[in-house]
């Protein structure tokens, strides 16, 4: 079960990555047409495509992060419940 849901949940997450660094780097782009000067770099379409894999690459981390801590939120549940029964037994 938990596989099935990690497997779906990483590929929606893969793909919200992607979209999200779509929208990151459309947002930058806008920018950096306004933007001129000596100092200033402009983004052409080759910095542009490595941007946006690696961006895509750290929101999946992101994400992938978040699944696990949420996966580890029910096991330290059980954790602390069974530590709590072992101490009402010794009270017993």
């Amino acid at each position: 079960m938990r596989t099935k849901v990690d497997d779906c949940s990483m590929a929606v997450w893969k793909q919200w990555s992607k979209q999200a660094a779509e929208l990151q780097i459309l947002r930058a782009d806008v920018q950096n047409r306004n933007k001129s000067g000596d100092n200033f770099y402009k983004m052409d379409q080759e910095s542009i495509i490595t941007i946006l894999e690696e961006l895509s690459e750290d929101f999946y981390l992101l994400a992938q992060v978040h699944v696990d801590k949420v996966w580890r939120l029910p096991e330290e549940f059980e954790d602390e419940q069974l530590h709590a029964t072992f101490k009402l037994e010794a009270y017993g």
